[in-house]
């Protein structure tokens, strides 16, 4: 049998150590950019300078792709440098190193001056931020000045009560789970987090906390909603991606009708080409974010247009369509976050579920894929200062074929 031998812990120890200077070292010697703000971590993350019209020059590296470079072209060298025998011996070491008190220890370590370069990082950036530090910040245009986002309108909460409605009658119909089991479990939830809530400023009556008259109050609902979903799924092994597919496209269908019931009949008028559905989905989307407005789900909104040449490219087959739509200060936006940072891949950005439903009625034997991208549309690039108040949904439809 094989045996870990202190040369094999000194070795190992030893490349850890390098790893582990290679990161700091990254860090501090990052070039840094022209103040973009941050937004949440998420698939596909965008450069938020670019998606707000933030000219700054190709020159601008991003610092945390800087270092993603650096690492990802040196650490594994340091790293899988193993002896080829390493075998049993190297299961021995990986569990010597991540139970031991020595190797507990020492990633502790690791992990603690990670931390600290990165408080350092960021007290950099502000200062660079302070006193226009560096050859690209002096070169790059000024930031756009923060954005002016509305107050929400006064909740309907008619309309509120029928969408969660809708999504519990989605969740069921796609999971077979009875919509008593379902209450049961959200009640539960709500009883047991809303003390969270009420902590950081929400109004929840105590012997009613599904109750609600605001949207403070419907974004706790919302919460307790989704993550009873996100439960009920770990719980019953219920299969994601098959699952989301079908729940989202359901819950956007019943959105879309809600708000504009007469879009289904009008996009299928066979008498229309390609490019006419086009616009009218476009406007559709734009007449569904009105009333979603006017509920008080949302405080603004701006669904992007979409060129004619672009359109034709579409038609041809050349590419894929893609347009934006900026939500901002959506209802549910706390909910939508909370629950990501919790690890949960189900989340209530409503607004995106009903611009899929609806550009799938364009033609539906073409894909149509939606990303969320969340801003801080202050523009800081002071993490303590940083707060989402947009969620920006990228909207790309397949090409014709």
């Amino acid at each position: 049998s094989h045996h870990i031998t202190e040369e094999d812990m000194r070795n190992l120890m030893f490349r850890l150590t390098v790893a582990s200077c290679i990161l700091h070292s990254a860090l501090c010697f990052a070039p840094t950019t022209s103040g973009s703000s941050k937004g949440i971590l998420r698939e596909g993350q965008v450069d938020d300078s670019q998606a707000h019209g933030n000219n700054s020059t190709p020159d601008e590296k991003n610092r945390r792709s800087f270092v993603k470079s650096i690492v990802s072209a040196i650490l594994p060298q340091v790293l899988l440098s193993q002896r080829a025998e390493a075998g049993e011996v190297g299961a021995r070491i990986t569990k010597a190193v991540t139970t031991s008190d020595l190797g507990v220890s020492f990633r502790r370590a690791v992990v603690r001056g990670a931390q600290t370069m990165d408080r350092v990082d960021g007290s950099w950036e502000k200062f660079s931020d302070r006193y226009n530090l560096g050859a690209a910040r002096s070169k790059a245009d000024s930031r756009p000045p923060p954005k002016v986002i509305p107050e929400l309108q006064p909740l309907d909460t008619m309309t509120a009560k029928r969408i969660l409605d809708i999504c519990d009658q989605a969740f069921s119909s796609v999971t077979n789970i009875a919509s008593s089991t379902l209450a049961d479990r959200i009640q539960k939830i709500a009883n047991t987090v809303q003390i969270s809530f009420q902590r950081s400023g929400v109004g929840i009556d105590a012997n009613s906390p599904l109750a609600f008259s605001n949207a403070a109050q419907f974004n706790f609902v919302m919460y307790a909603h989704f993550k009873a979903y996100s439960e009920f799924i770990l719980e019953k092994n219920i299969p994601f991606p098959s699952f989301r597919s079908a729940f989202e496209r359901t819950l956007g269908q019943e959105l879309s009708s809600l708000f504009i019931p007469e879009y289904t009949s009008l996009v299928n008028d066979d008498k229309l080409s390609s490019k006419e559905k086009l616009k009218l989905a476009n406007s559709a989307l734009d007449a569904w974010c009105k009333k979603f407005q006017e509920k008080g789900l949302l405080a603004a909104y701006d669904v992007g247009t979409i060129d004619d040449d672009d359109i034709s490219d579409w038609i041809d087959g050349i590419s894929d369509l893609q347009f934006n739509l900026a939500l901002d200060g959506d209802a549910t936006m706390n909910s939508q976050i909370l629950l990501q940072e919790q690890g949960y891949r189900l989340y209530p950005n409503l607004a995106r579920f009903a611009a899929a439903a609806i550009m799938s009625q364009v033609d539906r034997r073409q894909k149509v894929s939606t990303m969320d991208y969340y801003f801080d549309t202050g523009y800081s690039s002071d993490p303590d200062k940083f707060e989402v108040k947009e969620v920006l949904v990228s909207v790309s439809i397949d090409y014709m074929q």
